[in-house]
């Protein structure tokens, strides 16, 4: 290897650890500065959120009308079965009851006839 020579040997500058760190703490400081924000931020923030609100509140209008229909429809349905139903009944009660005239008639009838054939084979047996 080569040797250098006295002459040659320039010296090393060497700054104080406290300058660094100075140097260091100002280059910091320059980047965490406060930025200000561009003109009209706000306004353009705020009127964002208000739309945002009214989407919002546009969204909850629309689901609650939609499940008040829903509801609406449960209802409606439900009341026509129980109209149904009550319908139902009515027709089974009629139909009862016209089968209980039908069968008293029946009955009235079948005993007329009785009567009639009893009184046939009387007069059978007297002429014979």
């Amino acid at each position: 290897m080569d040797e250098m020579k006295p002459d040659e040997m320039k010296p090393v500058e060497t700054k104080p650890m406290d300058t660094n760190m100075d140097e260091f703490e100002g280059k910091l400081r320059e980047q965490m500065r406060r930025v200000d924000a561009p003109a009209r931020l706000q306004s353009r923030v705020m009127v964002r959120i208000r739309e945002q609100e009214r989407a919002r509140a546009s969204h909850v209008r629309m689901w609650s009308m939609a499940i008040a229909a829903a509801l609406l429809l449960t209802v409606f349905a439900g009341a026509g079965l129980v109209l149904k139903q009550r319908h139902e009944r009515q027709q089974a009660e009629l139909a009862r009851q016209q089968f209980e005239v039908a069968m008293r008639v029946t009955a009235r009838s079948m005993s007329n006839v009785q009567r009639a054939i009893e009184r046939a084979e009387r007069k059978a047996e007297v002429g014979q």
